[in-house]
């Protein structure tokens, strides 16, 4: 894996890429994870390979899936929900001031 593996999408957690490799009557396949270490959100694949290239196809879906963002939309959640955010402050410091 030669590109550092990005952040959760949900929590921002660290995320990490583990695989399990079996052998099963002269069958070889693999199972690929990767997954935040903080909320356990996961992608992953598996299944059976026949030679290397299969192998690394398998392996590589998962970490391109996992790195996929939906930039553009997470950049217009993000800011809705800082604005959110300023006017739940907004109409908290309203409420005390009656009180």
């Amino acid at each position: 894996m030669s590109e550092k593996l990005k952040p959760c999408p949900f929590c921002g957690g660290d995320a990490e890429f583990k695989e399990d490799i079996y052998v099963q009557d002269g069958d070889k396949g693999s199972y690929a994870k990767v997954s935040c270490s903080r909320c356990l959100a996961c992608i992953s694949d598996g299944g059976q390979w026949f030679d290397q290239e299969s192998h690394d196809l398998m392996k590589n879906s998962v970490i391109e899936d996992w790195q996929r963002r939906a930039d553009k939309e997470l950049e217009k959640v993000t800011m809705f929900l800082n604005r959110l955010h300023k006017a739940v402050d907004k109409a908290v410091m309203i409420v005390e001031e009656w009180l």
